[in-house]
């Protein structure tokens, strides 16, 4: 029966351990007289939005690598009463670096303007730019990879089937 109690206390003891030194991309706090897990905090990229438009309080907003656009409208009082809301996917993934206007009912003509940054932007968000389709986006991510992020958005013709032409379609579209 003592080996019993020797062996349980010898797997408490490595399950400790190994609580204490495991980490997944987060902050694991340990108490110092018994080894307890108190807390698990796992840190999230943050991502950097300019709102503008027709918000209730526009400015620069700070949320998780991920959020959608309807978060961040939450975080900024939601819509006002001239906002066009047909014009605005909620849905869809936000960016780091981008600029999202919301636009006035009374100037039906006018998109939510967003711009998709070349030096964050995932196959999906880069795949909505006019004449990029997956396999440009694919290359674009696999050039910034391999050479570091963009430095000027001219630097995108450097990609493989980006071309002066292609280039002048999709500038006023994308961002850093």
């Amino acid at each position: 029966m003592k080996s019993y109690y020797v062996i349980v206390a010898a797997v408490v003891m490595i399950f400790s351990l190994a609580l204490y030194f495991y980490s997944d991309d987060g902050e694991v706090a340990v108490s110092d007289d018994s080894n307890e897990l108190i807390e698990t905090t796992l840190k999230s990229e943050k991502i950097i939005i300019y709102l503008t438009g027709e918000v209730k309080d526009v400015g620069i907003y700070e949320v998780d690598e991920g959020s959608r656009l309807y978060e961040l409208i939450e975080m900024a009082g939601g819509f006002t009463q001239e906002a066009d809301l047909d014009s605005v996917n909620l849905a869809r993934y936000v960016f780091d670096g981008e600029q999202i206007h919301i636009s006035n009912k009374s100037n039906p003509n006018s998109q939510v303007n967003t711009k998709v940054s070349i030096n964050k932007g995932d196959i999906s968000a880069l795949s909505t730019l006019k004449g990029i389709g997956e396999g440009k986006a694919e290359d674009i991510i696999a050039y910034r990879e391999k050479n570091g992020p963009f430095k000027k958005l001219e630097d995108i013709m450097k990609v493989r089937g980006i071309k002066k032409s292609l280039f002048n379609k999709i500038k006023d579209d994308i961002c850093l």
